[in-house]
């Protein structure tokens, strides 16, 4: 996959969002002036990066999928009866 590479990392996320962010706001503000298709561009692309950095972050397979064996150790444990 992509994020193979490199290790993702919570900052990554925080500077990315950032990024994404900044650039909204600095074109709202008519500092940086971006026709709508170059705006869309730069939101897209960065929000791809948020979520493949994001997605590297995240476990293989969510704990809470596997109930069924949270229950069976539970149930191997002795009784205190």
């Amino acid at each position: 996959m992509l994020t193979r590479p490199f290790r993702p990392s919570a900052e990554l996320v925080v500077v990315t969002a950032t990024a994404l962010s900044a650039v909204n706001g600095l074109v709202v503000l008519d500092i940086v002036h971006l026709a709508s298709a170059h705006l869309a561009i730069i939101n897209i692309g960065l929000a791809s990066v948020l979520g493949l950095v994001a997605r590297g972050l995240l476990p293989a397979e969510p704990r809470s999928a596997r109930p069924s064996e949270h229950r069976a150790q539970g149930s191997e444990g002795g009784s205190t009866r």
